[in-house]
């Protein structure tokens, strides 16, 4: 190993730390999000099928592996790890008792670690892996979509494997606090013969992936609220003090208080008689 070369950070799974960690973070969503939404129907494992969960996610922002843990803790459960870079793990160090793993992509060494130690810790088949392969973060409106090779290496060493990825986008649609819009594709069982054939299958993946995450973009654009449903309220109104006080003054008019800007709003002009 290089003296400059990242040592991986193996990950310390702890059960009951991961689950404080859940409650806490489905606190921190509640407060910084005023909904999560999801589109179509919720993933699942092929119950038919051999081989560990490979759940692959666009990478727009900070919050998508703390959402992406919460969503499989809800809809698909069991023993899940997710991936972060090895300089960010060191900020983080927390994250490797919730079964975070580091990867060093500075070096062929570091990501050769990595795959071996990944490939040995998905053998048991009822485990998950959250990845979000582009590998920074950047908007989720840029195109195209392309992956790290990293993938593809890691698909080839897997060699079977389920697979599904998830569409996340975030939006403020009129009120305080932002909302995640999220989409699953269907789960499908994965066999790579090559590092070949794991490339064009990686390929094929990232465009997948951006056709979905377009087709969710334009959902979520043309307001198509009755195409998702919600899997968490969270925060509205504008300030508790602020609120408290609406509230009271609601109360004595003898009105319903309605805490969220969208509650209450004038007619599209194109609607109005």
């Amino acid at each position: 190993m290089k003296a400059n070369e990242l040592v991986p950070s193996k990950p310390q799974y702890s059960p009951l730390l991961r689950s404080y960690f859940l409650k806490y973070t489905a606190y921190v969503l509640r407060r910084s999000f005023h909904a999560i939404h999801i589109r179509g129907t919720a993933p699942s494992r092929l119950t038919d099928a051999q081989g560990p969960l490979v759940v692959v996610l666009n990478h727009s922002s900070w919050w998508d592996l703390l959402i992406g843990g919460w969503l499989d803790a809800q809809l698909i459960g069991g023993e899940s790890y997710g991936v972060m870079d090895a300089v960010q793990l060191r900020r983080y160090a927390i994250f490797k008792r919730m079964g975070v793993i580091g990867v060093d992509r500075s070096s062929i060494g570091g990501a050769s670690s990595f795959l071996r130690e990944v490939s040995a810790l998905l053998k048991d088949m009822n485990r998950t892996l959250w990845i979000t392969p582009q590998g920074e973060i950047c908007s989720s409106y840029f195109r195209p979509i392309i992956f790290q090779p990293g993938l593809a290496h890691l698909a080839a060493a897997l060699g079977t494997f389920q697979y599904l990825h998830v569409a996340i986008q975030y939006e403020f649609c009129g009120e305080r606090l932002p909302e995640a819009f999220v989409q699953f594709s269907v789960p499908r069982l994965m066999r790579m013969e090559s590092l070949v054939s794991a490339k064009t299958w990686m390929r094929q993946a990232a465009n997948d992936l951006e056709n979905d995450l377009d087709s969710l973009q334009s959902a979520v654009r043309v307001n198509a609220r009755q195409e998702f449903s919600t899997l968490l309220k969270g925060g509205g109104g504008t300030s508790p003090v602020y609120d408290l006080y609406r509230r009271i003054n609601s109360r004595l008019a003898g009105e319903q208080f309605m805490p969220n800007h969208r509650d209450v709003a004038t007619p599209h002009w194109r609607d109005r008689r």
